[in-house]
């Protein structure tokens, strides 16, 4: 079955827990929940007007997830869980 964030194949092991009833990589799921790398930096719309950054648009989806995904663990890491807040 292909994933529901990046439509590639989700092989065994990579399904995200938090996501059972439909296929989709651990990356894609922390990918929806975290937002993107440019949300993670608070460089998306969100944050600054106007802002039409999102996914980098050399990386596939998949790609972007991985990102976002080091990103916040690297985010979670150094500054701790309530500086995302």
């Amino acid at each position: 079955m292909n994933c529901t964030h990046c439509d590639e194949p989700v092989l065994p092991g990579e399904q995200h827990p938090a996501f059972p009833s439909e296929p989709m990589h651990f990356e894609c799921g922390v990918r929806a929940v975290v937002g993107s790398v440019a949300h993670l930096l608070r460089r998306c719309d969100c944050y600054k007007l106007g802002s039409t950054l999102g996914d980098p648009p050399n990386l596939t989806k998949r790609e972007a997830a991985v990102a976002a995904h080091t990103l916040f663990g690297q985010i979670v890491h150094w500054f701790g869980s309530d500086t995302l807040a």
